[in-house]
């Protein structure tokens, strides 16, 4: 038995549909061929999703004649860069087998939760994917995927750009990624396939994302409450990504969920964070000049108000 036991890096972008086909064509300048697949995946939960409510996904994908199952930590995730636990194994069929995982996979969901874990939602979709050499010598497998996530008669197109690092620093992903925002309107995507697929399982809309709070240390440099802050930016700004794209969504003929509709508390919350994140910058430009270090900061309605001693 082959089992692949590895924490996985990925960037994740999102790409509007129609410039999938302008991707294709950048990409068909590259010396690397291309690996063409259509994958039918199963995600499995129980009814009340429990399962993804402990951050697990467990899924059963049909490559060809093949079958494989796979599960998969929530990890950490920030800038649509993941890093998150993985257990992938060839499968005889459609169904998962739980004697082919290991030990510390199968730790991750519970006897009580495996007796009651049912197909919820599927995903199928065209992968093309392939192996570029990137900055630093940087091995990394990218994929367009193309297709669809279904949840009984409900779908939502699904149209994603992933990089995935094979060999070498994660830098190199960032690298690849600016060069085609130049051209194509991609951006940073942290919600997965499996979040989409439970919330649209559920019923639920892109609802929107309020900022977090966020606490500064006042012994921090300036170089980093200004990443702390960054990065709070980014990750709201991402959180209300899937509404924002809604409105995209909708132009193709594929049948959404009646609350899959743009979300005007959406545009918001992703619209205030180029407000916060200037605000922010000249705090830091004040923090600079008086001596290097954020000695106090106050946040005031979402970063409103800044101020360094």
């Amino acid at each position: 038995m082959t089992v692949s036991n590895s924490v996985e890096i990925e960037l994740k972008l999102a790409l509007p549909p129609q410039q999938a086909e302008a991707f294709l064509k950048r990409m068909a300048r590259r010396r690397s061929s291309p690996v063409q697949q259509d994958l039918i995946t199963r995600y499995f939960d129980t009814p009340d999703f429990a399962l993804s409510a402990q951050g697990v996904a467990l899924r059963v994908r049909r490559a060809g004649r093949r079958w494989l199952q796979m599960l998969k930590t929530e990890g950490e995730r920030r800038g649509g860069l993941s890093q998150r636990a993985e257990y992938e194994m060839a499968i005889t069929r459609g169904t998962p087998d739980w004697k082919r995982f290991p030990a510390e996979a199968l730790a991750l969901v519970p006897d009580a939760l495996r007796v009651h874990l049912v197909p919820v939602f599927e995903t199928r979709f065209r992968r093309t994917a392939w192996l570029l050499k990137g900055r630093g010598g940087a091995q990394i497998e990218v994929a367009l995927d193309v297709g669809e996530v279904r949840a009984g008669k409900w779908s939502q197109p699904i149209c994603e750009i992933e990089l995935e690092l094979k060999a070498g620093q994660p830098d190199a992903l960032f690298a690849l990624a600016q060069g085609w925002a130049q051209q194509l309107d991609c951006v940073p995507l942290d919600v997965s396939k499996a979040e989409r697929g439970v919330r649209l399982a559920r019923g639920e809309g892109a609802a929107p994302v309020k900022s977090a709070p966020l606490t500064l240390d006042s012994a921090m440099s300036v170089e980093d409450g200004f990443a702390a802050i960054y990065q709070a930016c980014l990750a709201q700004f991402q959180a209300n990504l899937p509404g924002v794209l809604c409105p995209l969504m909708e132009r193709l003929s594929i049948r959404l969920s009646p609350q899959a509709g743009e979300h005007p508390e959406g545009h918001k919350g992703a619209n205030v964070m180029p407000n916060r994140l200037t605000t922010s910058s000249t705090c830091i430009r004040r923090g600079w000049r008086c001596g290097g270090y954020v000695r106090r900061c106050g946040c005031i309605a979402g970063y409103a108000c800044c101020r360094t001693n």
